[in-house]
């Protein structure tokens, strides 16, 4: 007999979502790597990569590029866990800009973001921000419910808007705020502290040699512009993508 459980195909389709951060030397004054600044907790950009993923010459050749990297790898989790924070989700397709020459100071990087259900993800933002005490401006319709229209953390006077973009302006939103490390509730931006390897290479040594070691490694904004920072972070629904349903 029929178990009362029914989906629709709705449920069942996956959404996807494609990230674009522009973390170059540019408006925003992200901070490069100086070689000299082996302790500079701004440096190091975003990457997905960390040191064991290269072998050889590839590995960062100074303390302050193998600190950089850390610091970068880093902020990476920290954006995964902001959006994990609102949906479950997987990270696929990341791409950077950086070869074996600067892998430790990106220019940009790519990432898609697949949920199986995205419904809640601007809610769960919304809710966040009830909780943290944030202003709205007005309302703002989604999935034919009002909720709130918030200012987005970067507080430049934009706000959500009306439409099916509602889900990619929460993602953008959480990803500059984890990169920002700001924290609404204090209304404080804090350096972030974690345990983590770190490659020590034997400067000098031919071929380069060396190894990972566990080490605190601190972080803080990688930018010096906030609002030229959220222009650098872009997200967009990937809408020709098929379904994952099948019948039997």
């Amino acid at each position: 007999m029929p178990s009362g459980f029914q989906q629709d195909n709705n449920q069942l389709t996956p959404s996807y979502y494609r990230v674009n951060i522009q973390c170059g030397d540019n408006d925003a004054q992200w901070y490069a790597v100086g070689d000299g600044n082996e302790f500079g907790t701004n440096e190091g950009r975003i990457s997905a990569l960390a040191w064991d993923n290269f072998t050889g010459e590839d590995r960062p050749n100074t303390q302050a590029r193998a600190n950089a990297l850390a610091r970068g790898n880093l902020r990476f989790q920290y954006i995964v866990e902001a959006i994990e924070n609102l949906a479950d989700c997987q990270i696929l397709d990341i791409e950077h800009s950086a070869g074996s020459s600067n892998m430790y100071d990106n220019i940009w990087i790519h990432f898609t973001i697949k949920f199986d259900r995205d419904e809640g993800v601007f809610p769960a933002l919304c809710a966040l921000k009830k909780a943290q005490g944030w202003n709205s401006d007005g309302n703002v319709t989604y999935d034919n419910v009002v909720y709130p229209n918030y200012y987005t953390y970067v507080d430049n006077g934009d706000t959500m808007t009306n439409g099916d973009t509602l889900t990619a302006q929460a993602i953008r939103d959480v990803i500059w705020l984890a990169l920002k490390q700001y924290d609404p509730y204090t209304d404080n931006t804090n350096d972030r502290s974690r345990s983590t390897r770190v490659f020590h290479p034997v400067e000098g040594s031919e071929p380069l040699e060396g190894e990972g070691m566990q080490d605190v490694v601190t972080t803080s904004r990688p930018w010096d512009n906030d609002s030229n920072a959220w222009n650098d972070i872009g997200v967009t629904e990937i809408t020709d993508m098929t379904t994952t349903i099948s019948y039997d």
